[in-house]
C-alpha cells in the first residue's frame, strides 16, 4: 500500500521535535476526520457551498501532511457542479485512507 502522507513538511516546521510532530499529525487527523463527516453530510443536501467552505478549511493541512491530496482538495474548493459528487467521494475515501495510515503509524509509535 502506498503511503498517502508525508513528515517531511512537518519535520522542517519542527526541526526535530518529534512531540510536534506527533500533536500535528494528530490534530490533522482529528480535523479530517470532521471534515470528512461535513463532506458526507453535504452531499447528501447537495450542498456545494459547504463543501468548498470544507476543503479550503482543511487546505493548508493537506498540503503540508498529504500532498498526494492537494489537487484534490482544491478542486473541491472550487467545485461548483453538483453533478461533481463522484470527485467529492474520492476525495473522501482518499483522505480516510491517508488518516488511517497516520492513525495506524503513531499507534506504532
Amino acid at each position: 500500500m502506498r503511503k498517502l502522507y508525508t513528515k517531511s513538511g512537518l519535520e522542517a516546521m519542527a526541526e526535530g521535535d518529534s512531540s510536534f510532530i506527533k500533536l500535528m499529525l494528530e490534530t490533522f487527523v482529528n480535523s479530517c476526520r470532521d471534515a470528512i463527516v461535513d463532506m458526507e453530510k453535504a452531499m447528501t443536501s447537495a450542498d456545494i457551498i459547504a463543501i468548498n467552505r470544507t476543503a479550503h478549511k482543511i487546505k493548508p493541512s493537506v498540503d503540508t501532511v498529504a500532498p498526494a491530496l492537494s489537487e484534490g482538495v482544491r478542486k473541491l474548493e472550487t467545485m461548483s457542479d453538483v453533478n461533481e459528487v463522484s470527485s467529492v467521494e474520492q476525495f473522501a475515501a482518499d483522505l480516510r485512507a491517508s488518516v488511517d495510515q497516520i492513525e495506524a503509524d503513531l499507534s506504532q509509535e
